[in-house]
């Protein structure tokens, strides 16, 4: 199957949870980020995961395909995630409560991903340099700009973990276009969205915003909250999107 294939035998159910999901996280990161009503932001938040949650149980019903080992991995990490962002949103210990259900998240996405691609020492040596780049982005960019030292040690170990279980969700993702062409694509895209919405959010919490520069003008947090959310309903929603392997395979 040729990739203009996919996009016209995109499923119904995958189109209609675009139409809603776009403008319903657009509203929420306006609110968030332009308005003072938290209420009606996290009401909007919670609206867009269950509209990719609902979507990924229709991938698993008679029409589109049926309920797999893959399916309930992919379903249980969105409904994780789902709780990881209740989590984020405490006032104390948000972000700690939220790397640990959105490490269990990708936990729960490694082994659906071992199912498609299988294991292999590729995978390690994927991961390797992953998280060798991660390193280098942290050492070289982020620890400069550390604004809460007492934060940044408290969330050490944490981050340490965190950071590998998702280098290795990563690694198994950049696999998969060479073992489903081009159907893994959907899951390099997913897998790549949801990292940079990672390294943005984190870089977010724990560093102070860059002066901005009129020749080459680093974005300010908000921007890079805003670009965070985008890639992480986009990486979610492809994870749902990809219930539907027997559709596009």
């Amino acid at each position: 199957m040729t990739l203009e294939s996919i996009l016209v035998n995109v499923p119904l159910p995958v189109i209609i949870m675009y139409a809603l999901l776009i403008p319903c996280a657009a509203l929420f990161i306006f609110i968030k980020y332009r308005c003072n009503t938290s209420t009606a932001g996290t009401i909007f938040k919670t609206v867009s995961i269950w509209i990719i949650i609902i979507t990924a149980l229709i991938g698993t019903s008679d029409t589109y395909g049926s309920m797999t080992v893959y399916s309930i991995l992919i379903i249980s990490g969105l409904v994780i995630g789902l709780a990881g962002d209740v989590a984020l949103s405490l006032p104390e210990k948000g972000t700690l409560s939220g790397m640990f259900f959105f490490g269990l998240g990708h936990i729960c996405y490694i082994p659906a991903l071992i199912i498609l691609v299988g294991w292999s020492w590729v995978s390690l040596v994927n991961f390797v340099v992953i998280y060798a780049a991660l390193l280098a982005y942290f050492f070289i960019v982020v620890k400069k700009e550390i604004k809460d030292l007492k934060k940044a040690e408290r969330l050490k170990i944490p981050a340490v973990i965190y950071s590998i279980i998702i280098a290795y969700m990563v690694s198994l993702t950049v696999l998969a276009p060479f073992h489903i062409r081009p159907y893994g694509l959907i899951l390099l895209f997913a897998g790549v969205f949801f990292a940079i919405a990672d390294g943005m959010l984190a870089y977010n919490t724990i560093t102070t915003a860059p002066p901005n520069d009129m020749l080459a003008r680093k974005l300010t947090p908000d921007e890079r909250g805003a670009i965070s959310l985008c890639c992480y309903f986009f990486g979610q929603s492809l994870f749902a999107v990809s219930i539907f392997k027997e559709v596009f395979i």
